[in-house]
């Protein structure tokens, strides 16, 4: 996940994320694992409701 330095006229990266690049890398892998882990709560097309809600209300759930 973000091998290279993108940059140039269509690069959206602002210049923070290469002067805070370790912290913005172990961000995103945290990212990453909690999307695979709440992925795994949906399991019937009910929970979708559920956790469309819990955004609506802006629950935090910590790890």
């Amino acid at each position: 996940m973000f091998e290279t330095r993108a940059q140039g006229p269509k690069s959206e990266v602002v210049p923070i994320i290469w002067a805070a690049w370790d912290d913005f890398a172990k961000r995103a892998s945290d990212a990453e694992t909690a999307a695979g882990v709440l992925a795994g709560t949906i399991t019937v097309e009910t929970d979708l409701g559920h956790a469309r809600d819990a955004g609506l209300r802006g629950d935090v759930v910590s790890w």
